[in-house]
Protein backbone atom coordinates (compact mmCIF):
# COMPACT_ATOMS: atom_id res chain seq x y z
CA UNK A 1 0.00 0.00 0.00
CA UNK A 2 2.87 2.35 0.73
CA UNK A 3 4.22 1.81 -2.80
CA UNK A 4 0.83 2.67 -4.32
CA UNK A 5 0.64 5.91 -2.34
CA UNK A 6 4.19 6.72 -3.35
CA UNK A 7 3.42 6.11 -7.05
CA UNK A 8 0.28 8.26 -6.92
CA UNK A 9 2.21 11.03 -5.15
CA UNK A 10 4.95 10.89 -7.77
CA UNK A 11 2.44 11.11 -10.62
CA UNK A 12 0.65 14.02 -8.98
CA UNK A 13 4.00 15.79 -8.49
CA UNK A 14 4.82 15.33 -12.17
CA UNK A 15 1.53 16.96 -13.10
CA UNK A 16 1.64 19.82 -10.60
CA UNK A 17 5.38 20.64 -10.60
CA UNK A 18 5.45 22.32 -14.08
CA UNK A 19 2.75 24.78 -12.97
CA UNK A 20 5.23 26.46 -10.64
CA UNK A 21 7.74 27.13 -13.45
CA UNK A 22 6.09 28.81 -16.43
CA UNK A 23 7.56 28.15 -19.85
CA UNK A 24 9.38 31.05 -21.45
CA UNK A 25 7.82 32.34 -24.65
CA UNK A 26 9.76 31.70 -27.82
CA UNK A 27 10.43 34.59 -30.11
CA UNK A 28 8.43 34.59 -33.31
CA UNK A 29 9.81 34.48 -36.80
CA UNK A 30 11.60 37.53 -38.15
CA UNK A 31 9.21 39.58 -40.24
CA UNK A 32 10.67 41.20 -43.32
CA UNK A 33 9.13 44.14 -45.14
CA UNK A 34 6.77 43.17 -47.97
CA UNK A 35 9.03 44.75 -50.59
CA UNK A 36 12.04 42.68 -49.45
CA UNK A 37 12.73 40.41 -52.44
CA UNK A 38 16.54 40.46 -52.72
CA UNK A 39 17.94 37.02 -51.90
CA UNK A 40 21.03 37.23 -54.10
CA UNK A 41 23.38 37.21 -51.10
CA UNK A 42 21.63 34.36 -49.26
CA UNK A 43 23.79 31.47 -48.08
CA UNK A 44 20.99 29.04 -47.24
CA UNK A 45 17.82 27.91 -48.99
CA UNK A 46 15.03 25.36 -48.60
CA UNK A 47 15.53 22.36 -50.88
CA UNK A 48 12.88 20.22 -52.62
CA UNK A 49 12.48 17.99 -49.56
CA UNK A 50 11.87 20.97 -47.25
CA UNK A 51 15.26 20.95 -45.51
CA UNK A 52 17.55 23.92 -45.02
CA UNK A 53 20.80 23.60 -46.93
CA UNK A 54 23.74 25.80 -47.82
CA UNK A 55 23.60 26.92 -51.43
CA UNK A 56 26.46 27.43 -53.84
CA UNK A 57 25.88 30.36 -56.17
CA UNK A 58 28.07 28.89 -58.92
CA UNK A 59 25.73 25.85 -59.16
CA UNK A 60 22.51 27.91 -59.44
CA UNK A 61 20.92 28.58 -62.79
CA UNK A 62 20.05 32.20 -63.40
CA UNK A 63 16.32 32.79 -63.40
CA UNK A 64 15.71 36.24 -64.79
Amino acid sequence: MFIEVLEISALMALLIFPLFFPVKKKHGAIKLPKNHKDTSDARYAINERGYLEEIRHDKLSSQA
